[in-house]
């Protein structure tokens, strides 16, 4: 008898002890893979960055904003020539209603004098966005401006000058 109720509780311990284990069923959702290709973003030079005509009493700027409106610094005098100031300017189309980035030169470009090796710089480039973004319209276009300074030596050589710069837009 006493073997009996010392079976009987080990078996009523068990039971406490034990868990009960249910068989899961597995489960499977289906659900969407996407992914959109944007079409190209292409961007035309539309207008050069133009600071026209002036003259050199001493070191100077000459100063063009993303609207075309020359200002200068130092001994540079702005004259009115047959070559109006205009600010660089850009069209540009890709996805519609998408947002992208303008990404100007960072560093110092050269201009060359046409003729000889005489140099001046141009930094301190400026857009008409001033965040750098924008968004293409409902249509897929946009379009945009860009200023800079131009650094004028006290001895610069008149003449002609040349130089490229790079714009970039990216989605």
């Amino acid at each position: 008898m006493k073997k009996l109720i010392i079976l009987f509780a080990a078996i009523v311990m068990m039971a406490a002890f034990t868990t009960k284990i249910m068989a899961q069923t597995p489960q499977t959702v289906s659900n969407i893979a996407r992914a959109e290709v944007l079409s190209s973003i292409g961007l035309v030079a539309v207008n050069p960055l133009e600071f026209a005509g002036f003259s050199v009493g001493a070191l100077g700027t000459v100063v063009l904003s993303p609207l075309g409106i020359r200002t200068s610094t130092g001994g540079v005098t702005l004259y009115t020539t047959s070559v109006t100031p205009t600010a660089a300017s850009y069209t540009l189309t890709g996805a519609p209603n998408t947002n992208y980035t303008i990404i100007l030169p960072a560093t110092d470009i050269g201009i060359v004098h046409v003729g000889n090796s005489a140099v001046m710089l141009v930094n301190t480039f400026t857009c008409s966005y001033p965040l750098l973004v924008s968004t293409l319209s409902p249509a897929g276009a946009d379009a945009f401006t860009v200023g800079a300074t131009l650094h004028v030596l006290a001895a610069q050589v008149a003449g002609l000058y040349i130089g490229n710069f790079n714009v970039t837009v990216a989605y």
